[in-house]
């Protein structure tokens, strides 16, 4: 999760305000300072043995362990000051009724059982005198990042999230917002690192074990898995019944409780929260809500764009910036995401393979982790999960569709509800959005130029014809076409980076890519369509071949 916020150097005395983001804040002691402040004379922290880059796993594993103790032990203390707050807190929304906080006696409990405890949010177990189970769900804020009132904006909505689709009947946590359910620890910027801030509220605790859907493996990514069939098709029948239940809203957003005195007006569409980064790094913190989903992708890329140009490695941000670029121009120019709301449904922000509890038949019994969640059109709000399309196989080898995908379009089919089928088959342009301020890391995996051009196949400008990988060539190739955009120049400008001369340096490279560019292009879509499917069956074909010998 990476938030956007100004924060004065945390060095003593220290006057200059910097933009916190990405990798800002010290991991040891979760401070963040200026560039004059960050240097060994000056922080502590870089001549501790856990600042050192781990040569291996098991150092990284190490030191990993000893930056979460200590900030485990901090929560765990914080927590023991206030916990008969929050017991009482737990209380009044159960009136007639005693419950406990159940704490760990120490922070290795923490670090051991990372998949209660890890993660983005922290749970802690509370228990009534009936026997009712609920968990309190934690985010925290180390020295104001992210701001407190981005974790109180991000867990309002939330819980009503929560509370509208539970009301749908879905098999999601109920969720109470308890009236003052923030910590926070009045030290200034130049106090010390045990300054801790934190956002609460309960949830009710689920039965069930993981039902883990691990990312599809070059090894595994073509053969239909029986038990990740039950959980697809199940996972497909609660998305039916979501599909049962639009909400009359005509903006694109966020679930908010609603300000309105009216008694049918519980919820509304607010600002569009977001687990990337795109986010304001002054309030209003996010953008929204939206009217066409155009607007909406819009402002989320020139979010994007602004925090790359501050971004101190300009390198990495050029293709950043060009990616975004591209984003740009396709979204403009599609019409599905300029057409007007008339309703919405509730779309879940992260639904990776890690957000599923159920039975070892593959029943689902819970669905978890609706941070960030929020209202969309149709066309989007049933394109395929992430844990349905994500995969480590190169986009040249890959299927328009992935295995997962096929068992999600069958069961619509099967189940009668062609137009959910629909929406997973053409869904490909969201997968490609969801790439807005992610092209950093392992996130890099999901910018192919290849399957951005093949999403927004129907509706690109004819003349964006670019190569298919981001090489030296695609950079070449988009510097050319957005050249007159003044925050490229201004990175091309820091960079040194001269357009002719990248060409002269690399001419024969250049002109080997740009003619292969051409011959692709040149092809009508079918006959690129059917070039990739041959290319994979004869690859498919030797493959099975090699297993067959061994």
């Amino acid at each position: 999760m990476t938030f956007y916020s100004k924060v004065k150097c945390f060095y003593p005395s220290c006057e200059t305000v910097i933009i916190t983001g990405r990798d800002t804040a010290c991991r040891i002691c979760k401070e963040a300072r200026c560039a004059e402040h960050n240097t060994e004379a000056h922080h502590d922290c870089l001549l501790s043995d856990l600042s050192n880059k781990p040569s291996n796993t098991k150092e990284k594993k190490e030191r990993d362990k000893q930056i979460h103790l200590r900030q485990y032990a901090k929560l765990l203390d914080k927590l023991e000051l206030h916990r008969s707050f929050i017991v009482r807190s737990a209380e009044s929304l159960r009136p007639g009724h005693h419950c406990s906080l159940h704490l760990p006696g120490n922070s290795h409990t923490l670090v051991e059982n990372d998949k209660m405890f890890g993660g983005i949010n922290v749970h802690f177990p509370m228990v009534f005198d009936d026997g009712i189970k609920w968990l309190i769900r934690i985010r925290q804020a180390d020295n104001g990042i992210p701001p407190l009132a981005i974790l109180d904006t991000t867990a309002r909505s939330e819980v009503c999230t929560l509370q509208v689709v539970k009301s749908f009947g879905l098999p999601v946590p109920g969720a109470w917002m308890p009236e003052h359910h923030l910590f926070r620890d009045e030290a200034n910027n130049h106090g010390s690192s045990d300054h801790l801030s934190i956002c609460y509220f309960f949830c009710e605790y689920m039965e069930g074990a993981s039902l883990s859907m691990p990312n599809l493996m070059p090894k595994n990514c073509w053969d239909a898995n029986e038990q990740d069939r039950k959980i697809i098709e199940d996972y497909a029948k609660h998305q039916i019944e979501m599909s049962n239940h639009p909400l009359l809203f005509t903006e694109i957003g966020c679930l908010f409780p609603s300000a309105s005195a009216e008694p049918d007006m519980k919820t509304q569409v607010g600002p569009l929260a977001s687990l990337w980064g795109l986010n304001y790094v002054d309030p209003p913190r996010y953008p929204g809500p939206f009217k066409p989903n155009k607007e909406r992708y819009l402002a989320q890329i020139d979010i994007a764009l602004s925090n790359l140009t501050r971004e101190t490695d300009q390198n990495h941000c050029l293709n950043a910036y060009l990616w975004h670029l591209t984003l740009r121009e396709l979204v403009e120019t599609c019409a599905e995401l300029s057409e007007e709301v008339s309703e919405v449904y509730v779309r879940h922000a992260d639904d990776k393979g890690d957000i599923l509890k159920g039975t070892e038949e593959g029943r689902i019994t819970a669905i978890f982790d609706w941070e960030m969640a929020y209202v969309t059109t149709k066309a989007e709000a049933f394109s395929s999960p992430i844990f349905c399309y994500l995969t480590y196989v190169n986009y040249e080898d890959q299927e328009v569709y992935t295995v997962r995908e096929h068992m999600l379009i069958e069961y619509y089919k099967k189940s009668s509800r062609p137009d959910l089928a629909e929406c997973v088959r053409r869904g490909k342009k969201y997968q490609m959005l969801s790439t807005i301020g992610r092209f950093q890391g392992w996130y890099k995996m999901l910018c192919y130029p290849w399957a951005l051009m093949d999403a927004f196949e129907e509706t690109k400008p004819d003349s964006l014809r670019p190569p298919l990988y981001t090489s030296k060539a695609w950079t070449i190739y988009m510097v050319d076409r957005y050249k007159n955009d003044q925050g490229l120049q201004g990175i091309l400008k820091e960079l040194k980076w001269d357009l002719d001369m990248q060409k002269q340096l690399s001419h024969k490279e250049w002109e080997e890519e740009d003619a292969k560019r051409r011959h692709w292009w040149a092809m009508s879509a079918l006959e690129r369509t059917q070039k990739k499917r041959e290319t994979i069956a004869a690859k498919l074909t030797r493959m099975r071949a090699k297993d067959f010998r061994e």
